[in-house]
């Protein structure tokens, strides 16, 4: 019998195995295997695994670390990028709110300049957006809803984009930096964002 201890160990980040339930919960990718289905596969003792089972779990674990550095590179990274750079902007905007003053701005264009005037003069746009950039930027941080994150900053993401394609071309690299980290968690989070289309 393979005890919660032993399948920690061969099977902590398995995606499964073929015909198997599973059991457990994911986070970025990491899965976690039922115990039903290591007795299943590694009958025998804690101690003394048969051949079978240390093959198995070998070539789990080579797979299992391929799939762990997929998640890495392509989920976790773009995430934490992503939320660290509205996380600045909103940090940003408020500080803007409360002394007039911004604590990072970059060069922007005069009709750029115009444009952001016009939000921060509006009265309302300015800290309504502010507030959506720390909301969105705090789900991914935190990995707590990253879907739902993802999609409040969506429509500022693009109004960003667009900004610097007609208004600031300066800012274009910026801009496809922040669209490439969105379209790679989009991907990421597509299974979660299937059932709006339903």
């Amino acid at each position: 019998m393979v005890t919660k201890s032993r399948a920690a160990h061969l099977t902590s980040a398995w995606a499964g195995f073929p015909g198997k339930p599973l059991e457990g919960s994911f986070r970025d990718g990491a899965a976690a295997m039922s115990l039903h289905t290591l007795n299943r596969i590694c009958p025998g003792s804690d101690q003394a695994p048969g051949r079978r089972c240390r093959r198995l779990a070998g070539s789990a674990s080579l797979s299992s670390v391929g799939d762990i550095m997929k998640t890495v590179f392509l989920v976790t990274i773009p995430r934490v990028l992503l939320g660290l750079l509205f996380l600045v902007s909103a940090v940003d905007g408020f500080w803007w709110l409360a002394t007039g003053t911004n604590l990072i701005h970059p060069p922007t264009s005069e009709r750029g300049l115009a444009f952001e005037t016009a939000l921060q003069n509006s009265g309302f746009i300015w800290p309504m957006v502010k507030v959506v950039n720390l909301t969105g930027a705090l789900s991914l941080l935190f990995n707590r809803a990253p879907a739902f994150g993802l999609a409040l900053l969506a429509p500022i993401m693009a109004v960003i984009v667009f900004f610097h394609l007609v208004l600031n071309p300066q800012g274009i690299p910026v801009a496809l930096i922040m669209a490439v980290l969105g379209v790679l968690l989009v991907v990421a989070y597509r299974d979660r964002y299937r059932a709006l289309f339903r």
